[in-house]
């Protein structure tokens, strides 16, 4: 959880770089960690990585009841959105 925390921190800092390098040590030690999963999707999709934000948010979905659930459901259906996925975006909301 200590990268998970750090990555928090740094995206804060403005060095979301630096923050998904500590994402992705936190997902070698737990690949299942979905605070680290969630965290990278957003710097993902703020970066526009699209593609690669929707895999992120999936998978922190497909972890079932957590505390980022509904909030990776909507930012995976506004990747689908920015993707041109409008029918799919609709199911992922509702």
């Amino acid at each position: 959880m200590a990268w998970t925390m750090k990555g928090i921190s740094l995206k804060g800092l403005g060095c979301a770089e630096d923050a998904l390098k500590c994402y992705d040590k936190a997902l070698e030690i737990n690949p299942q960690n979905f605070m680290a999963l969630y965290k990278k999707g957003c710097i993902l999709r703020d970066q526009k990585q699209h593609e690669e934000a929707l895999a992120y948010f999936k998978r922190t979905i497909a972890l079932g009841s957590n505390p980022n659930y509904d909030n990776a459901r909507f930012n995976a259906g506004r990747c689908l959105i920015a993707l041109g996925c409008d029918k799919e975006a609709a199911q992922s909301l509702s």
